[in-house]
Parts: structure tokens; C-alpha cells; sequence
């Protein structure tokens, strides 16, 4: 079976591996009573506290610990096969088990030949930077505070205004137009469908990487008067804005050791604030805040600033930035906002490291500061008609009822309406309203080619998958579990794709496991891929005599873990609500809320 044999060739594996070895390969180790021991690479520490033994680590600080396959995945945010390979692989382990199929072998292929290109890509504009007639752009960077020693680091480079070095260079490597048209290294003319030419032209080159650290993308500044300032490749097989966050490699470690992300609106700007002792930054790349942008930060860290330039702030922290944020309520999302005509970049080589700092530490709740933006700047007999219009429909879209009754009396106490106000408001809007405001709008369907990183899924989304799997045709009530994946449990795409057809195996009356669920069109991603394995593996995990009442247990756990998450939002909004002399009562509304979902808890 799949799972002993993913459970012989981990033994394998984890028999061959030296761990102290791997570890020391990313923090310096001493000897200490017989034991290696560092810095903790999980948190911030002045004096060492994680330990290696023979077989596992353990940090007395954060109590991080695991076993080698666990420590490769927190570095390199891998997955458990994706592990598997790579450790097979660095120490030379016979694992037939971990042979890829046909089909996906020739993906993987065909996506490596990808990589190589953007890689071969970077290396033209390097050397470009590096060419003697180049010393205009070297004393441009210099002046915006990029000496030539940090060039590499940053992996600086530039395109000449030649409109067909890269494609010259890349054909005679090898590359075909289709590969580099793909990866938008290269762009077809739209008069002459054979002619090509470089997609970068004029423009120093930053390169964008994944989370585990591979070129996909690039950004361009120009050099000369292009009226566009930036320019990013266009979305490909390999690199979706939506969800990249420019530095989320480079910044992965630093962000969780400051306990906090500093999110910035251009790479520019992070890669300044880099230079300037925050290497805590990332940047957004042409989008505002994302579901899979936060999503990823919440592996990392508790605490997310946003830090806008003054003139744009008001638009940028809008209400779907809330929407997206209520999607995470374990992180606290806090703006901070720049003098007007100031962006960090500017900011931080005006004022310096510590003013920033300073400005970064005076940060204020998101939701506050988006409302005040709306609310300010408009007459006081023009905020009821606002409230009306925009946020009645926009609170009846937030699913939650803890987090919907904590905006509304958020939004009472900064505009002055009442609480009973916006409420009435909100139960006047009629059945087709209410219907139409909850149904927010679903980010923009991807093609199902794109290679975006797909979430972990939850151990209860496991067991679920798990169930429908193995399920027989009437054992489950299928319109329930539909709206139960696709209205509550609040799943990145991929996820609520794979459920769905699960669920449509169902339907026709041939459950997935006697069909082959691997011909789903959502197998084709690893992640789904690697979860079907395990569930095909555990089949006797799955096996029972009245499937619906697990299932329903299963949905009441899920309802406890939404609660308790409700709690973490509000616990987050007593230290605010503290500090609020104008609002004295809302610690102890806070409280009583806390409680009362406690006692709803045991009561489940």
C-alpha cells in the first residue's frame, strides 16, 4: 500500500541522514554536554536553546521539533514527497518508491525547462550590468543607496534597448520560442505573427522568486523616459501576482525572528528597506492584499503591517483588504501610513531607519484605519448615506456572525451612528439583496496550467476528502458536504475543486475510489496528488459502520475550531479596546462576547 510504502522509504531515509550534519549546513553548531546545539533557525534567541539528538531536534524556547524531513520542510517550504526527493537524493538513497509517473515526469520536464530559461535570462542581464559602457545605471544605483557591492545579492541586471538580445541568445542555447514566449522573456508581434522580440527592453532588471527561492518572474524599472516606470513579466505557467509576495524567500527568516511582516507596494521599496535594516519586507507586485499573500504570512508570523504611501493609503486599505484579512483572524493586519509625497523608499532616505521604525510601531488596526478613510473627508450629514450604501452591503457579506457584530460596532463607534442603526439598515435589505450582498465576489478562475502554490490542507479537510473517497453512493447527504466545502470551510481553490469532484463521483453514482480518483482533473497538482496517496493509503481509517454520524462529528468539530477562531480576532481587539478612553465599555463588550462563545463551545 502507498502509505507503508511512503512509511519504508522515510525509514530509509531518515536512517541515512546525518542530522547534525543538514542542520549545521544552515546555523553554526557547538558542542554542549555532548550535544550539538545553535541558535533556534524558528525564533529569536541571544543564547543557544535548540538541541540536535540522534534522530530529532527539539528547541527549549519555541519547542520547535522534529525529525530531518521535518526540518528540510520548514526550510525550503517543500512538500513531504518533494522532501523525500531531495533528501534521496542529497545522500544517495535507492527510493524506486518516490518514481514519478509518465505523465507527470514530462510536466516536471517541461516546467524545468522554464526555470532554465528565466535563469539563463538572469544571466544575459548580469552580465549586461557588468559591461564597462554601463556606468550611468552603476552611478544611478549608487545615488538611489544600491552600491556596486550589493548588486549580486539583489541579483541587479539590465535589458538593453535591443528589442532581440535575450531571444538571440536564448535560441542558440536551445530554448524554444514557445518556452521563452511562455515565461514572457519574449513577446509575438501583433502584425507579424513569426516575428519575436524581447518583452524587456531599457530597464534594470530585479528578479522575483517563489518562497523557495526559484526565479519566476521580473520586475523592470526604465532607463531611459518609457512612460511606463515599472514593468512586470505578464502572469505565466510560472508566476501568479496574486498570490507572490516579491521577497518571500529572502525575507522568510527575518520575518520570523521580528515577529512581524512589513508589507510594502513595490519591490523598490523593499528592496530599500533591505538596505536599511528591515529585512523584514516584502512587496505586493501590481495587486492589493490577497488571501494567498496573508495565507502565507500566517505560517510565519503573528503580525502584518501594512506601510502605504501617504497619497494612496485610503484607497489601498479598502474594505475587501478587511474581507481578506477577517480570512486570517490569527494574524493582526495594522496599517501604517507615510507622509504625504513620501514613499518608503523616499521616506527611509530622508528620515532614516529609526523614524520609520518609529512610524512602523504606531501602526493602527486595519479595520479602523479603513473605515476613518472612508468616513473622513465627507460632511457629517453625508456619513449615514455612506454607511447605508457602502457598508451595509459589505457587512452582510461577511459570513461570520462574531466577526460581522465586531464591525458593526467598530464601525458605530468611528462614524456615530448606533449599533441598532446599521443593524435595522442591514435587516431592511430584502431577501434578493442579502442574497446578492453575501455572494462576494470569488477571485478570477485560474487555468489550470498555472503553477501557483497550493495551501496545505487542514487535517480536517483531510478527513473529509478522506470520507468522500472512500464513500459509497447514498451514504451522505452530497447538497449538505456541497455547501458545507464551498460556503464554510473556506478553501483556496484547488481544495474546494478537489472536493467537488469527489462529491460529483458521488453523484453519478461511482464513487472515486472505484473510477480512479487520479484521473480528477485537480490530481494533476502535486499537492492534490501527494494527498491521494495518503487517503488511498489509509483505507482502513476510512472504513465504518455509519459514515453520516462521523461525518457530522466531524462538522461540529469544525464548528469549535471556527469559534475558537472568533475568539483569537476578538482577544486581538482587547489590547486595542484597552487603550480606547473615549470607548470605555468595549473591553468588557469584548469579554462578555469571549465568554459567551466559550460556553457555545461546550456546549458543541
Amino acid at each position: 500500500m502507498q502509505e507503508s510504502s511512503n512509511t519504508d522509504v522515510k525509514k530509509r531515509i531518515l536512517q541515512k541522514v546525518p542530522l547534525a550534519e543538514l542542520i549545521g549546513e544552515t546555523i553554526p553548531l557547538q558542542n554542549r554536554s555532548g550535544r550539538k546545539t545553535g541558535l533556534c533557525p524558528f525564533h529569536e534567541e541571544r543564547s543557544p536553546s535548540f538541541t540536535i539528538y540522534d534522530d530529532h531536534y527539539f528547541c527549549f524556547g519555541c519547542r520547535a521539533h522534529g525529525d530531518a524531513i521535518d526540518f528540510v520542510r520548514h526550510q525550503k517550504g517543500l512538500g513531504f514527497r518533494e522532501t523525500l526527493r531531495y533528501l534521496a537524493g542529497k545522500y544517495q538513497v535507492d527510493a524506486p518508491e518516490l518514481a514519478e509517473s509518465e505523465r507527470y515526469t514530462q510536466q516536471r520536464q517541461a516546467m524545468t525547462n522554464l526555470y532554465r530559461a528565466m535563469n539563463a535570462a538572469q544571466e544575459i542581464f548580469v552580465s549586461n550590468l557588468k559591461a564597462d559602457n554601463n556606468e550611468s545605471v552603476n552611478r544611478y544605483l549608487e545615488q538611489r543607496g544600491f552600491p556596486a557591492d550589493c548588486h549580486k545579492e539583489y541579483g541587479f541586471g539590465i535589458a538593453l534597448d535591443d528589442g532581440q538580445q535575450v531571444l538571440r541568445q536564448l535560441r542558440k542555447q536551445g530554448f524554444s520560442l514557445n518556452d521563452l514566449e511562455a515565461v514572457a522573456l519574449i513577446s509575438r508581434s501583433s502584425e507579424r505573427q513569426d516575428h519575436y522580440f524581447d518583452f524587456f527592453r531599457d530597464r534594470l532588471m530585479i528578479p522575483i522568486r517563489d518562497p523557495q527561492g526559484r526565479l519566476i518572474a521580473f520586475g523592470g524599472r526604465t532607463l531611459g523616459n518609457h512612460p511606463a516606470k515599472y514593468k512586470n513579466s505578464r502572469e505565466t505557467p510560472l508566476f501568479d501576482k496574486s498570490s507572490t509576495l516579491f521577497g518571500a524567500d529572502r525575507a522568510r527568516q527575518a520575518i520570523r525572528n521580528a515577529h512581524q511582516a512589513i508589507i510594502v507596494e513595490g519591490y523598490m521599496d523593499a528592496l530599500q528597506l533591505w538596505q536599511n535594516q528591515l529585512p523584514n519586507t516584502v512587496a505586493c507586485l501590481g495587486t492589493a492584499l490577497t488571501a494567498p499573500h496573508l495565507h502565507y504570512l500566517a505560517g510565519v508570523t503573528k503580525q502584518v503591517v501594512l506601510l502605504f504611501d501617504g497619497d494612496s493609503a485610503g484607497q489601498n486599505a479598502s474594505l475587501r483588504s478587511v474581507e481578506v484579512a477577517l480570512t486570517q483572524p490569527e494574524i493582526s493586519v495594522k496599517v501604517a501610513v507615510l507622509p504625504a509625497k513620501h514613499d518608503p523608499d523616499s521616506f527611509v532616505r530622508k528620515e532614516g531607519t529609526a523614524a520609520l521604525q518609529e512610524l512602523i510601531r504606531n501602526a493602527v488596526d486595519l479595520v479602523d484605519f479603513a473605515v476613518t478613510s472612508k468616513v473622513r473627508g465627507i460632511s457629517g450629514l453625508a456619513v449615514p448615506e455612506m454607511v447605508s450604501k457602502e457598508f451595509v452591503p459589505w457587512l452582510c457579506r461577511i459570513p461570520d456572525r462574531l466577526q460581522r457584530s465586531y464591525l458593526v460596532t467598530r464601525l458605530a463607534h468611528l462614524s456615530g451612528i448606533a449599533v441598532q442603526d446599521i443593524e435595522n439598515e442591514m435587516r431592511s435589505l430584502s431577501g434578493a439583496e442579502r442574497a446578492g450582498a453575501k455572494a462576494s465576489p470569488k477571485e478570477p478562475i485560474r487555468p489550470v496550467q498555472k503553477q501557483t502554490v497550493t495551501p496545505p490542507p487542514s487535517a480536517m479537510f483531510y478527513e473529509l476528502c478522506g470520507h468522500l473517497h472512500w464513500a459509497q453512493p447514498g451514504e451522505i447527504d452530497l447538497d449538505h458536504w456541497t455547501t458545507f466545502a464551498t460556503n464554510h470551510m473556506e478553501l483556496a481553490e484547488t481544495w474546494e475543486a478537489f472536493a467537488l469532484e469527489l462529491i460529483e463521483c458521488l453523484r453519478e453514482g461511482l464513487p472515486a475510489h472505484g473510477r480512479g480518483s487520479r484521473s480528477l482533473p485537480s490530481a494533476f497538482d502535486p499537492a492534490v496528488a501527494e494527498l491521494l496517496q495518503k487517503i488511498e493509503g489509509a483505507k482502513a481509517a476510512f472504513t465504518c459502520d455509519n459514515r453520516a454520524e462521523r461525518l457530522k462529528k466531524l462538522e461540529k468539530s469544525f464548528q469549535q475550531n471556527k469559534l475558537r477562531a472568533s475568539i483569537a480576532t476578538l482577544k486581538n481587539q482587547v489590547s486595542i479596546a484597552a487603550t480606547d478612553q473615549q470607548n470605555p465599555g468595549a473591553v468588557t463588550e469584548l469579554l462578555t462576547a469571549i465568554r459567551n462563545i466559550n460556553e457555545k463551545i461546550e456546549r458543541l
